[in-house]
């Protein structure tokens, strides 16, 4: 077997033939780091797939290439992959999966089985939680994400949910302030994608924004315009000390 990639001594990353190391691979450099608490291993197993792959490396974790103990090529590339796939997930999950003397393949299942155990029971609070989400303080772009998040988590669990299952989940818990956004959006047959409903909420978040910003520039220029209260020159208004204590002419 042709060596199709190398480790890179310093980062840590797998680098194929070429000589460019695939972006996110290392611990500290990683786009997706695969924990319990993130519950993102669909995630995670996308970007891993994508990485090894254009590393040439793919073969190692979905069984198309046969084990090779003996071949000190297949040997170099396998501890190649371990070494990124120990990189990209929490301890947490490290402490669940990791053996002794394990191939890059028995890994990649056994993180697979972890995250696939128990799918039932998660998909009821994973449900639950979906269900009740709000935006409260959050942006748009955070509520958004968060609706998304816990969509691949059920997704992970055998409980897809379909587009127009998430689309209106988003609008039922966005804030007051979006409501008529949310009521126009609702009516529109077919529904837009989740992706465009995002760019459409985020439109109407700027929008409110420079309102607000111009509402208050304009206060603070009236402000600024407004004359200055009338001077008091007179006798009463300087307490004149001479006229104190005395009284007023009839």
């Amino acid at each position: 077997m042709s060596r199709a990639a190398h480790l890179d001594s310093i980062s840590g990353a797998i680098v194929p033939a070429g000589g460019v190391p695939p972006a996110g691979l290392p611990r500290q450099l990683g786009p997706v780091f695969l924990s319990f608490e993130a519950a993102n291993y669909t995630k995670w197993a996308i970007y891993m797939r994508a990485s090894l792959g254009r590393s040439g490396l793919l073969g190692h974790i979905d069984g198309t290439v046969a084990a090779a103990a003996t071949d000190p090529a297949w040997t170099s590339d396998d501890y190649n992959v371990l070494n990124t796939l120990h990189a990209a997930i929490d301890e947490d999950v490290a402490d669940m999966v990791l053996a002794s003397h394990q191939t890059a393949r028995q890994l990649w299942l056994a993180i697979l089985e972890l995250f696939s155990a128990n799918k039932a029971s998660k998909a009821i609070y994973l449900d639950n939680d979906f269900r009740q989400l709000v935006q409260g303080d959050m942006s748009i772009t955070a509520y958004c994400r968060r609706q998304k998040q816990l969509s691949d988590a059920l997704a992970d669990n055998v409980s897809p949910v379909n587009n127009r299952a998430l689309v209106l989940n988003t609008l039922r818990g966005l804030g007051p302030r979006f409501s008529s956004t949310a009521t126009i959006i609702s009516m529109t047959e077919p529904l837009p994608t989740f992706l465009r409903v995002r760019s459409m909420l985020l439109m109407e978040e700027m929008q409110q924004a420079n309102a607000a910003a111009n509402a208050a520039s304009t206060a603070l220029v009236a402000q600024a315009r407004a004359p200055p209260p009338p001077t008091c020159t007179g006798t009463a208004c300087r307490g004149d000390s001479s006229t104190s204590g005395k009284p007023k002419p009839a």
